[in-house]
């Protein structure tokens, strides 16, 4: 038997051994010793058949969503449109590393003479 209250430990505040402070764990006395509940045969076998379930839903989920995604990838490819000269011309300068900032870059070095004829090239 374990008792909640000891009444020769002083951490249990009043140390005189009086029965006014003790308080017993009656799980302990009653014989009721908290255990740990294992599950059954049957119970885990209906986990499984659960966890099996989920599983089969959750593959059927993700058949039809990529059946969805395969789907709207075609319905893009129908809807693209060919590239005009401006995209093509775009496309080569962002291989050459040109864009916006560079253009400003280039535009602000150099002489007066020298900014105009840049932008007359543009």
């Amino acid at each position: 038997r374990r008792f909640a209250y000891d009444p020769n430990n002083p951490q249990n505040g009043n140390n005189n051994g009086g029965e006014q402070n003790a308080r017993v764990d009656y799980r302990y006395v009653l014989g009721q010793v908290p255990s740990r509940e294992l599950m059954t045969e049957a119970e885990m076998e209906a986990l499984a058949i659960e966890v099996e379930r989920e599983r089969y839903q959750y593959l059927e989920k993700a058949k039809h969503l990529q059946e969805q995604l395969n789907t709207f990838k075609s319905e893009i490819e129908d809807m693209k449109v060919e590239d005009s000269i401006l995209d093509k011309l775009h496309s080569e300068q962002q291989t050459l590393g040109a864009n916006k900032y560079t253009t400003i870059q280039k535009v602000q070095r150099g002489s007066t003479q020298s900014r105009v004829a840049f932008f007359e090239e543009l």
